[in-house]
């Protein structure tokens, strides 16, 4: 039992080495290699672990970083900031004025405009694009990785972005039954939990939430107005050792999906909604889901921090087209400023300039998640109909500016990458010397 014991320890150390030595020989820019390689990697420290390996074990603790290496190299190359586009199905006004379908997806990848008063057509190209029939499970299994980058120490950002009407909150949010309409935001939530539910035995979790809306400029804890709270202070934003601070925001411990869904739903019944000409429930504020997860492993005592931001961005508009006055007319011009003001951030990053983030708050609130080492998904969210042409135009092109993002950093990553190598490889030497140690100590033992 002892020899046999000995054997699948080693066996175990070989796969780890092995999966490692395939990570590191892949290609650049060969997902499949790589997402095999991990697999190999993942299996090798989950075979390690049931064999009695601690994570305090120095080859588990090198094998750990490869993985996670691995991991976000694949995040990377995908993309630090990918961009997708959704064009919803036809809405029954448009339905009714018989609008002609001018919007199409093209492939997986790309969304065509056909101009039929310029007779010409106009092509965008994302990281993938979703037609009308898409489901809200084909949507989320692009986000699905991502939830695994959480728990590695590292903030996400998804957000929504589209014309009033266009679908962003069913994208974000969706419907509360039946159970396959639910959106982004809460699948995402039970996803979290389910991976600490796994990785329970190995690590202790401490998960809290917050959720404001921007609105005019102004941050509101709907949190806290959720629950009957009044703020003691005006909310005020800092930024210390790179990590966003919100001063008079109550964040929320919670213990499971169903209590931050519950936190969730309340938060969402307090945003403020209007009624325009594109939309009788437009809402006029942008939603931010923040929630931090502590890790601290068990084994070996060390700690890390990820977040995840799930934003519902408010819809962008023209004000001839929405036909709204007043009040609601302030709201628009605000709306239109704050994003403006993020596309200000999306193209600065691009450009590898000063990034403004300070220019307004809905980007100082999300200025640790943008950028850097932080992953971006981003939805464009499109109406097909030809009456929103002009909206939807501007909407790609926005999305446009984002997906430069993705190319310059996808090819500075894999150069990144060639230096990690240098480091990984010397990892994998010192795994190699280790498992030759415990072969021939665990020999040692059954000789004597």
């Amino acid at each position: 039992a002892a020899l046999s014991n000995a054997y699948a320890r080693a066996a175990a150390l070989a796969e780890l080495q092995s999966g490692a030595k395939a990570g590191l020989a892949a290609q650049p820019g060969a997902l499949e290699e790589l997402e095999r390689a991990r697999g190999r990697l993942m299996s090798g420290l989950r075979a390690a672990r049931a064999l009695g390996f601690g994570d305090s074990a120095p080859e588990l603790r090198e094998a750990e970083k490869c993985r996670r290496r691995l991991h976000n190299y694949l995040q990377d190359l995908r993309g630090a900031t990918r961009v997708f586009c959704r064009v919803r199905p036809s809405n029954s006004r448009e339905l009714k004025l018989n609008e002609p379908v001018v919007v199409t997806t093209q492939g997986i990848m790309s969304v065509e405009c056909k101009d039929n008063d310029k007779d010409e057509i106009k092509r965008f190209d994302f990281d993938a694009s979703f037609g009308p029939e898409s489901t809200q499970d084909q949507i989320f299994d692009e986000c699905r990785d991502l939830v695994q980058s959480v728990l590695d120490g590292y903030n996400v950002t998804i957000f929504a972005y589209g014309q009033t009407g266009a679908g962003k909150t069913f994208t974000m949010m969706g419907a509360e039954s039946p159970p396959e309409l639910r959106g982004v935001c809460p699948r995402t939530v039970e996803a979290l939990f389910q991976a600490m539910e796994r990785q329970a035995s190995r690590f202790t979790f401490s998960v809290t939430a917050y959720m404001l809306e921007v609105y005019c400029a102004k941050m509101n804890d709907l949190g806290a107005s959720a629950l009957g709270e009044k703020a003691e202070q005006a909310i005020k934003i800092h930024v210390n050792g790179g990590r966003v601070v919100l001063d008079g925001v109550l964040e929320h411990k919670v213990s499971s999906a169903e209590h931050l869904l519950q936190f969730l739903d309340n938060g969402n019944r307090m945003k403020k909604v209007t009624a325009t000409a594109m939309n009788p429930g437009s809402s006029r504020s942008h939603t931010i889901l923040g929630i931090t997860i502590q890790c601290e492993n068990k084994d070996t005592g060390q700690a890390h921090q990820g977040k995840v931001l799930l934003v519902d961005l408010a819809g962008c508009e023209r004000l001839k087209k929405s036909q709204v006055t007043g009040n609601a007319q302030k709201e628009a011009i605000e709306i239109n400023k704050s994003l403006s003001a993020l596309g200000d951030v999306i193209s600065a990053i691009t450009l590898g300039k000063r990034v403004p983030y300070r220019n307004h708050v809905l980007t100082q609130l999300m200025q640790d998640s943008l950028g850097g080492t932080a992953k971006t998904l981003m939805f464009v969210n499109v109406s097909p109909a030809e009456g929103n042409l002009q909206e939807t135009m501007m909407c790609l092109q926005f999305a446009s500016r984002a997906k430069t993002i993705t190319r310059d950093e996808a090819a500075a990553m894999r150069l990144q990458a060639a230096r990690r190598g240098q480091i990984a490889r010397r990892s994998v030497h010192e795994m190699r010397i280790s498992k030759a140690t415990d072969v021939v100590v665990a020999s040692m033992r059954l000789k004597s």
